[in-house]
Parts: structure tokens; C-alpha cells; sequence
């Protein structure tokens, strides 16, 4: 694992790994390291969700996020699909269960569908029943791009991507380790130099009392 680096990423979750791939695409040369404090991927965070992928609903109309939400599903499902990452467009229902409430789906339908969502459709009871029976809804939004991926597939898919920097994923771990080793050495080292030094005092100490002893019999012998 030997530097100087261009580029440092700390995190082999997916955010860590899409960056560390999406940089080396760009820049093949570039000598990058990722660090991970555990002995795996996607150890934290990323594996600790529901792998839920969204499709674009809620956020305001012409924001960054509405557009990076809309791309980043269209690029995430041709990703899976092609490096046969396990995924499911499962679909969603954002139901109404009241008249008041229909307005808000209503809005909510044209708002998204503005803003570029595709695979939209508003149903009505009979057909939100055909779907889900043990639903009761006067209306429902229904999104068919809503779907889940494995997370941790995606990511060991990412890491393999990578290849070229496959060698450098250092495991932070490791590192930690040997830093713990060297501090614990360090700590003995220290105790058994300060065991030493007073060992050493008792002994001088010892050898001063002797003498003195020594000293007091010779003149009481005179």
C-alpha cells in the first residue's frame, strides 16, 4: 500500500465504491485508495436498508434532486440489468382512503409526471383492489419504476468493476490492528523499562545499605 495518492475515499459502502468506480471510468490512471474500517463492504449503512429504489415522486419540480433521482434509477436499473445485480421494479401504491385525501394524489400524479417520472397511473378502488385485495382506497397512485435492489450484490458488483483498484482496497482493520499492536508494545515497553529502572533503585538502594552496614562494623572493629 505504498502512496502518494491522488485520491483518498474513506468508506467501501456504495457511495464509497459508485465514487471510487465513476473516478476511475474518468480517469483510468489515477492511483486511488479506499479505506474501510471493517474486514468488509457495505458493512454498515448500505446493508442496513431496504434497498428501496426510488422513483423520483416527492421532490419539487425542476430541483437537482428531482433530476439526479429520475437519472440515477434509469442508470442504477441498466446497471443491475446488465451485470445481472439482483433487482425488482415491485412497484408502489400511494394510497387515498378519503375524498379530502384524493386531491393531494391527484397533485401529486401531475406534479411527477411533469417533472419527467414515467410509468405512472392514477386507479381507482376496483383496480387498487386487483392489485393489493386487503387494500381499501378511493384512489390510488400507482408507480410501476418503484422498485428494491440488493444492496450488498451492488456493491461487491461495483468492487469487481474496479479492478484496477481492487488491489488497493486497504482494510482498515488491519491497519487499526497493527496500530493497536504497536501501541500495546509500546505500553509494555514502558512498564517493564519502569519495572527495570526501579528494580535497578532497589538493588543500588540495597547494595548503599550494605556498605553503610559494612562501613558501621569496620569502625566498631577499630
Amino acid at each position: 500500500m505504498q502512496g502518494p495518492w491522488d485520491v483518498v475515499i474513506v468508506g467501501a459502502g456504495i457511495l464509497g465504491l459508485a465514487t471510487a468506480r465513476e473516478l476511475l471510468l474518468r480517469r483510468p490512471g489515477l492511483r486511488l485508495l479506499v479505506l474501510e474500517r471493517e474486514d468488509r463492504i457495505a458493512a454498515h449503512q448500505t446493508s442496513h436498508n431496504s434497498g428501496v429504489v426510488h422513483a423520483g415522486l416527492y421532490y419539487p419540480a425542476d430541483s437537482l434532486k428531482t433530476a439526479l433521482c429520475i437519472e440515477g434509477r434509469r442508470a442504477l436499473y441498466a446497471f443491475c440489468e446488465t451485470r445481472r445485480v439482483p433487482f425488482r421494479r415491485l412497484g408502489k401504491l400511494v394510497v387515498a382512503t378519503s375524498v379530502a385525501e384524493t386531491a393531494t394524489i391527484e397533485a401529486l400524479f401531475e406534479r411527477a409526471g411533469a417533472n419527467g417520472v414515467e410509468g405512472l397511473e392514477l386507479l381507482e378502488g376496483a383496480a387498487v383492489r386487483r392489485l393489493e385485495p386487503d387494500v381499501e382506497a378511493r384512489l390510488a397512485l400507482h408507480s410501476t419504476q418503484t422498485g428494491i435492489v440488493d444492496a450488498h450484490a451492488l456493491c461487491q458488483s461495483l468492487e469487481a468493476e474496479a479492478q484496477h483498484f481492487k488491489e488497493t482496497l486497504a482494510r482498515w482493520a488491519a491497519l487499526q490492528q497493527q496500530r493497536v499492536e504497536a501501541a500495546r508494545q509500546a505500553v509494555i515497553d514502558h512498564i517493564e523499562h519502569n519495572e527495570f529502572v526501579a528494580r535497578v533503585r532497589e538493588l543500588e538502594e540495597s547494595l548503599r545499605q550494605q556498605y553503610r552496614r559494612v562501613r558501621w562494623i569496620a569502625v566498631q572493629a577499630t
